[in-house]
Formats: structure tokens, C-alpha cells, sequence
């Protein structure tokens, strides 16, 4: 990834991969677990690698389940990979626009297409996935993609959930986000629409840890909501 090209990059994963299909045999959550050792050295480029490369294990494991927690896993690592990366200025806003938002919106699609989940479970957690893509676009400057993936979890929610979408914090969340999206935009009506479904979602959640929490939540769309309505 540090290269700049994603050809290049890819082509070395592709490299590891062989190689270590050939000297080890080794499964996706093994190669998880060595991922997530590496994270704990803040070894982030690494990790994120080999987070890549569990995903890419997940292919060869029989159990749907076990597949879609590890890809969920790694989705969430990368995040906190680029997180990091970002909070300390050890990579640039094109790198993550060029490879790991590609890595994340992969692990996403791998999602997407496992049999033997159902259709409730598969749309929450792409939803969740969609949040750590849209979380590295914000990181990354990239506005529009940002807007384009939670339009994309938000329609992928109500389709698994329908009205029981609103029971569900990360559908507010999404929501909220958008708005915030369209603020940052310079498009405040839209933005307090947004906040507007928001606040509502989040008011008829069910998965909250406390009532404090959604209390809480919910009086910061409500205030985002008062700066868009004062830029109208």
C-alpha cells in the first residue's frame, strides 16, 4: 500500500498469499489472530494486510457464520487500522481513498454474497461494514463517496428490516451521518432532513445500552439539527 499504487499493491498481497498457502496451513482466523497481533504492535500496514488476506481464507470456510463474524472482524480492525494511521499522520488521504477503502467496500461484497445467512442478519451487518467504509471516507475527505455509501446502508437496511429498521441504533446512526454529510456540503435542507429521520430513528431504537445512551444520541442529532435549520 505505502508504494502509492494499487497494482503494484495488489500484486504483492497476491504474492504473500501464494506463499503462504504453500509453506503454512493456516485458516481465516489464525491468520485474523496474527493480524490482530500485529495491530496491538502498531504495525497497521501490516495488520491491515493480513487482515486482507483472512478475508480472502474466508472463501475456503464451510461454516457461513464463522465466515461472516471474521469478515465483520476484519472490516472493524481496518477501520480502527486507519483510524490510527490517520490520528498519527503515518498515511496520506489518497492512500486510503486508493486501497483500504477498496480492501473495506471487498470485505463488504465477500459479505454480500454468503449463503446461509438470513436476510436479517446479512443487511445488519453490511450496514455495520458500511459504517466503517463511510467512517474512512469522512478520514479521508471523500464526501460524495461517504454520501454514496450510506445512502447504500440505509437502503440495504430497510430492505433486510423494513419498519423494524428503526429498532436499530445503526440505522439512526446512518441517518445522522448523512446528515452530517450534507452540512459539511453546504446542503443544509437536505442535512435537516436527515437529522429530522434521525432523531426519529433513534427515538424508537431498541438496541441501545441504556436510556441515558439513546438520550444522549438523540440531543446530538437534535442540536446538528438547529445549525443546518439556522443555515436554511
Amino acid at each position: 500500500m505505502q508504494t502509492g499504487r494499487p497494482d503494484k499493491a495488489a500484486k504483492i498481497r497476491d504474492e504473500i498469499i501464494s506463499l503462504m498457502k504453500k509453506l503454512l496451513d493456516t485458516s481465516a482466523a489464525d491468520t485474523e489472530h496474527f493480524a490482530a497481533e500485529l495491530m496491538k504492535k502498531k504495525k497497521n500496514f501490516d495488520a491491515i494486510l493480513f487482515f486482507q488476506i483472512a478475508a480472502v481464507y474466508c472463501k475456503n470456510e464451510s461454516n457461513p457464520g464463522d465466515s461472516v463474524n471474521i469478515l465483520h472482524r476484519c472490516s472493524q480492525s481496518i477501520k480502527t487500522a486507519v483510524t490510527d494511521l490517520i490520528e498519527n499522520q503515518q498515511t496520506s488521504k489518497q492512500l486510503i481513498r486508493d486501497h483500504m477503502i477498496p480492501v473495506l467496500r471487498k470485505i463488504n461484497d465477500q459479505i454480500a454474497g454468503l449463503k446461509g445467512i438470513d436476510k436479517k442478519s446479512l443487511s445488519f451487518i453490511r450496514t455495520v461494514c458500511f459504517h466503517h467504509i463511510e467512517q474512512c471516507q469522512f478520514l479521508a475527505g471523500d464526501l460524495s463517496g461517504r454520501e454514496a455509501s450510506l445512502k447504500e446502508s440505509i437502503s440495504i437496511m430497510q430492505d433486510g428490516h423494513g419498519k423494524d429498521a428503526e429498532k436499530k441504533q445503526i440505522y439512526g446512526g446512518a441517518l445522522n451521518n448523512l446528515g452530517h454529510t450534507y452540512l459539511l456540503k453546504d446542503r443544509p435542507n437536505e442535512a435537516a432532513k436527515y437529522f429530522s429521520q434521525a432523531i426519529v430513528a433513534k427515538k424508537r431504537a431498541e438496541d441501545y445500552d441504556s436510556e441515558a445512551e439513546k438520550r444522549e444520541d438523540v440531543q446530538r442529532s437534535e442540536m446538528a439539527l438547529q445549525i443546518a435549520r439556522r443555515q436554511l
